[in-house]
């Protein structure tokens, strides 16, 4: 049995995303396919998995985004979780979690699940947590049922753009994340905003809530500043035609959902703003990944 039940992986056990340069991340033609938005998904073998609900939409995967309500009953059908917001918002809703930063069992009962559809399973202690509390017994039994909300894009989601001039060079590794090549030159003193991938999805319009995924480099010598990948969830953005230093807000209007924008933001841009990312005379490399919309 199961004493003060967790969900998520103890501190520093995120599964890393971005790590490998590969073609795991799925190119068809000049498309970019992303995990969550494969056609072919493999469930997990370690346990039986009963689905119910008519599912729809991308697929989780174990780099993927969603929002789900999690139960857990003990084997005597005592409950240990009774239908909790995985991550919650202030609002009570499940926020947006990355799947990897939950507990194995989760992972692996999750995997292929659509929006829409609930998954349950029997599980023993050591496939739910992985590492055992302490007392815990490995063997244990305890069913788990997940209630998809939403799934979102595992990473941008369309057709790639052309390169364009005095644009860094994007390498999207599988599982989201970046790395990038910078043009020759001195770093630029406008702001440049490039869409390098555009999506199937829907226009975002004013005052949508967009979930991004992002990497910040210097232009001068190509160092990752800042990631968001790494994290347990994505970042939030308001699609709004306003001063953002980084000209991220405005740009995100009627972008398509799924898109990928590489933003070019001067260090004098910012340093204005009263933000020392970079020097003045270097520039940020902004790439964004738009995951989805909360609708």
């Amino acid at each position: 049995m199961i004493s003060a039940p967790r969900i998520f992986r103890p501190a520093g056990r995120l599964l890393a995303a971005g790590t490998l340069l590969t073609a795991a991340t799925a190119l068809a033609g000049c498309a970019q396919i992303p995990s969550s938005d494969r056609a072919s998904c493999a469930p997990t073998e370690l346990f039986a998995v009963e689905r119910s609900g008519e599912g729809s939409g991308p697929r989780i995967t174990d780099d993927g985004v969603a929002t789900m309500r999690i139960s857990v009953d003990f084997a005597d059908g005592r409950p240990a979780i009774e239908d909790v917001p995985v991550s919650p918002n202030p609002d009570g809703t499940p926020g947006a979690i990355r799947v990897g930063a939950l507990l194995p069992g989760i992972v692996e009962l999750a995997r292929c699940a659509a929006a829409g559809e609930t998954v349950s399973a029997t599980m023993t202690e050591a496939e739910f947590s992985g590492s055992l509390q302490p007392g815990a017994d490995p063997n244990a039994e305890q069913t788990v049922t997940i209630a998809v909300d939403r799934v979102y894009h595992s990473a941008a989601s369309g057709r790639i753009a052309p390169q364009q001039n005095g644009i860094p060079a994007v390498v999207n590794a599988p599982g989201g994340g970046h790395g990038v090549t910078m043009p020759a030159g001195a770093p630029p003193t406008e702001l440049r905003v490039a869409e390098t991938i555009s999506g199937f999805g829907t226009p975002i319009a004013e005052g949508d809530v967009v979930l991004v995924d992002y990497s910040l480099y210097s232009w001068t010598d190509g160092e990752l500043i800042t990631s968001s990948w790494s994290g347990v969830q994505p970042e939030r953005f308001a699609a709004a035609d306003n001063d953002d230093p980084f000209g991220l807000s405005p740009a995100l209007i009627g972008l398509a959902n799924g898109s990928q924008l590489v933003l070019v933001v001067p260090g004098e841009r910012l340093a204005a703003a009263g933000m020392a990312v970079v020097d003045p005379g270097d520039a940020v490399v902004m790439v964004v990944d738009v995951l989805g919309v909360e609708r």
